[in-house]
């Protein structure tokens, strides 16, 4: 029988329908394969049921059911999920097994907040805006393509390598962009349930792709700037992925898996950085920061270092959205509280 909760899940409340209460999501939820979420949903699950396992860690498939009667533990923050995550790894679970990727429970207001944030990110593709993913000045400057065509008289190495490397970056943010307006701006229907799955699987291949074949160095392909960006962008794309099939699965299951590498992605928190449209507005950034090209944290020190606080040299779209991936509604109201600030 069903686990017992104290109150009925959001969405069946406020529709005033009768919710028949599990997780990941109730019967209701399941079928229309909206969110489902408690305001006091239980941390262990009292009825037998499936865990769940990525059949190919590398392509983004949707979690399958792998066998049942075990108790699924989920885990209410990231911190408690992470240590779980340790434990296994430790004891001698792979990465991609279930006890490596325990089930973590979103909160409303985060998993809200988040919606919107990547609605804004799916509109803001529409009209041909940078995403805080991949800026769009890291291949809209493309070099012509017909120079590195087979059979040309004139072929440089590095300008091809460089095209091939840009117009990666620009088949990941397509990518993006497409799954999120199926996902986010589109219709309910299961032929688009298919096709937001279906391209999920090919960003999330894409996105490792691109990560595992990409040059180690790139100032000898580009100027200072544009490196900076591609290779920002490069790292930035991984969290896409990522950060999407959780999104997916919030709207599917109700709950996300924590990702036991994702914590040690690199990026740069520097904000303005990123928000510079030329390499004149980049170089005066750098001074403004001693100089340093390129200063990288891992996601994980990026949190540990901000605490519970936004600085503002880290206070970006990208950098806010992980703040509240991690943070959940205190990070909601931080940025709430320092938007309430008289600016200077």
């Amino acid at each position: 029988m069903p686990p017992t909760l104290r109150k009925a899940c959001r969405a069946c409340t406020k529709s005033k329908r009768r919710c028949i209460p599990q997780l990941p999501a109730c019967e209701r939820c399941a079928k229309k394969r909206i969110p489902c979420i408690y305001d006091l949903e239980p941390v262990v699950q009292s009825q037998p049921s499936p865990q769940y396992q990525d059949n190919d860690q590398s392509n983004g498939s949707t979690p399958q059911p792998i066998g049942g009667g075990q108790l699924n533990i989920v885990y209410s923050d990231v911190e408690t999920a992470r240590e779980a995550s340790i434990a296994a790894l430790a004891s001698g679970e792979g990465m991609g097994s279930a006890a490596a990727r325990p089930m973590l429970m979103t909160d409303g207001d985060s998993a809200h907040w988040l919606i919107a944030f990547f609605t804004q990110v799916a509109r803001d593709g529409l009209d041909g805006k940078s995403s805080p993913f991949i800026h769009d000045c890291s291949f809209r400057q493309r070099d012509p393509a017909a120079d590195f065509q087979e059979g040309s008289a004139i072929v440089d190495e590095a300008k091809k390598e460089r095209w091939y490397l840009q117009r990666r970056l620009e088949d990941v943010h397509n990518l993006t962009n497409q799954a999120l307006n199926r996902l986010l701006l589109e219709k309910p229907s299961s032929k688009k349930d298919l096709e937001v799955e279906r391209l999920i699987v090919h960003m999330f291949s894409a996105t490792h792709s691109l990560w595992g074949s990409a040059p180690k160095q790139l100032d000898d392909k580009f100027g200072p700037w544009e490196a900076w960006i591609v290779g920002e962008s490069i790292r930035r794309s991984m969290f896409a992925g990522i950060l999407i099939r959780g999104l997916w699965h919030v709207a599917a299951y109700g709950h996300v898996y924590y990702e036991p590498f994702y914590e040690s992605l690199p990026f740069d928190s520097r904000v303005d950085l990123w928000e510079a449209t030329n390499a004149e507005e980049w170089a005066k950034a750098i001074r403004k920061h001693g100089g340093q090209h390129t200063k990288l944290k891992s996601y994980h020190e990026f949190i540990t270092t901000t605490g519970t606080k936004l600085n503002p040299e880290a206070d970006g779209a990208f950098q806010r959205m992980l703040f509240v991936c991690y943070h959940g509604a205190n990070g909601i109201r931080t940025i709430e509280e320092l938007d309430e600030r008289p600016k200077r």
